[in-house]
């Protein structure tokens, strides 16, 4: 029973393969803050997050199908944190199976042995797997999302009360058998009395004496060229195949759960820790790749209200299907935290998340490109021939359809060469449509920008009270030049008299 609570389709998550600039990713958007909320120390849950979050699903249906599903783990929270226990318990306690199991060590183990290691770990499945259907049964009512309603009727149709009852029953005999060590097999007498064909044919059995005297003693008319440990191995080995085999798929469907339910998991927690801040949260409208779209009420970074003991000051943007979004002005305004909270939300969007945002609605994409100056990505450069090979790469790694998050390129040559190389590239990703969010020092490429008055380009910059102090929040207004070395001179010496 293979769960179904990432894609309707069972297999499209497994077959699903990395994404290229994962770590770039993951490092420009501070990352690190969420995993780190969503795993609660818990290595395995914090790799599940992050192999979903970085996927970049752009399938719109995939989408809203993770919603439903999240919307039922959030009303339910106990519920999906003890799929997730259960599921990491029965993983966890078949340590010594899958490692004695193993083609080139099992070699070298008895039959005997690894059949006594299978039926050791076959309670643990069973009672962890009736567990699991009867948890789903329990909360039937309650569930309203395709992917937990489809899953568990496949767990209740795989597993009725009658298998639970006969595979017990079998538990039993072979237990019974492990105790006695004896058991019946038939045996065929090939070409030279070579024993052939071993059968198991009873768990119970025990030797006779007069049996024993004579096989062990090595006289009689018939000496097997076989031992009796070879018809044994040969008998059981039968028995173990079958077993191994329900184990087998047992646990790759525990192990399948254990990643699906653990990125829920994820989101119950983070969605917990966000709203004790009494921060926002909403989930996202998303729109086709072909679209273009970004509209946000009170967007904030979630990475930087998790360090805070209070919600962060929220942005509002109308931008419509603008492609060219352009952050300027001051250090220290919340430019770059701007840049990564559009990421984020994209980020969180597109695997089925909650956005941090009281609205956000925007086009999917194929892939999200970052491009941030300063950072330790491949991209960064400090030359204009590493800026233009960076720029290189950054084509390499992008499509029609993916998003760009620049932060400060060029800021490493002259205003004037990397005005001069901005304006050609900003050109070629307005004429693609391609969606590029730019913050930038670079007054001279901004200003240009402004004044071709391109319709589906929006300028903003962050807003300055008149005694200095910043807002953190993002008005749409022409670029802007100053960088007010004045509010500086006036912290440092004006208020020194």
């Amino acid at each position: 029973m293979r769960p179904s609570l990432l894609y309707r389709n069972m297999n499209a998550y497994h077959e699903a393969g990395t994404i290229p600039g994962d770590a770039a990713l993951e490092r420009d958007l501070h990352l690190e803050p969420l995993l780190l909320a969503m795993s609660d120390q818990d290595n395995f849950l914090r790799d599940a997050c992050k192999r979903v979050m970085l996927r970049t699903e752009a399938d719109l249906e995939t989408i809203r199908y993770r919603q439903h599903v999240l919307t039922d783990a959030l009303r339910h929270p106990e519920f999906v944190e003890r799929l997730y226990k259960v599921s990491s318990e029965a993983s966890e306690k078949s340590a010594e199976y899958r490692a004695k199991m193993k083609p080139n060590f099992a070699r070298t183990i008895p039959v005997r042995e690894k059949l006594r290691i299978a039926v050791e770990l076959l309670p643990t499945l069973l009672d962890s797997l009736e567990e699991l259907r009867d948890a789903g049964a329990r909360h039937a009512e309650s569930l309203c999302s395709e992917g937990f309603l489809d899953s568990f009727a496949r767990l209740r149709s795989r597993y009725p009360d009658a298998f639970f009852r006969e595979a017990r029953a079998h538990l039993a005999r072979l237990r019974q058998a492990g105790s006695r060590g004896g058991v019946r097999i038939g045996v065929s007498v090939g070409d030279g009395f070579h024993g052939t064909n071993a059968v198991l044919r009873s768990l119970d059995a025990r030797p006779t004496t007069v049996l024993s005297n004579r096989l062990f003693k090595g006289y009689g008319l018939f000496k097997p060229e076989n031992s009796l440990r070879d018809v044994e191995e040969s008998a059981l080995g039968n028995v173990l195949f079958l077993l191994k085999r329900f184990i087998d798929d047992a646990l790759s469907d525990f192990d399948s759960l254990r990643s699906e339910i653990g990125f829920y998991v994820g989101c119950v927690r983070l969605h917990r820790a966000l709203t004790l801040r009494g921060c926002p949260i909403s989930f996202p409208t998303a729109y086709s790749a072909g679209e273009r779209m970004l509209d946000f009420q009170d967007l904030y970074d979630p990475g930087l209200a998790l360090g805070l003991p209070r919600r962060p000051i929220g942005n509002d943007v109308t931008g419509g299907s603008a492609c060219l979004l352009i952050v300027t002005g001051a250090n220290q305004g919340g430019k770059s935290t701007f840049l990564r909270s559009i990421g984020l939300a994209q980020l969180m969007m597109q695997c089925g998340m909650f956005v941090p945002a009281s609205r956000f609605e925007a086009n999917v994409c194929d892939r999200i490109v970052t491009y941030f100056a300063g950072s330790e990505s491949q991209f960064a450069g400090g030359t204009l021939e590493d800026e233009l090979r960076g720029l290189n790469r950054l084509v390499e790694h992008s499509t029609p359809h993916s998003l760009l998050l620049m932060n400060e390129p060029f800021a490493a040559i002259a205003e004037r060469d990397g005005a001069a190389v901005g304006r050609h590239w900003l050109a070629a990703c307005c004429e693609l449509q391609l969606k590029v969010v730019l913050v930038s020092h670079n007054f001279e490429l901004a200003n240009w920008a402004f004044e071709e008055r391109s319709p589906r380009a929006l300028f903003l910059s962050p807003e300055r009270n008149e005694d200095g102090r910043r807002t953190y929040r993002m008005n749409c207004c022409r670029p802007v030049r100053s960088s007010f070395g004045e509010d500086l001179f006036r912290r440092l010496i004006e208020n020194a008299y």
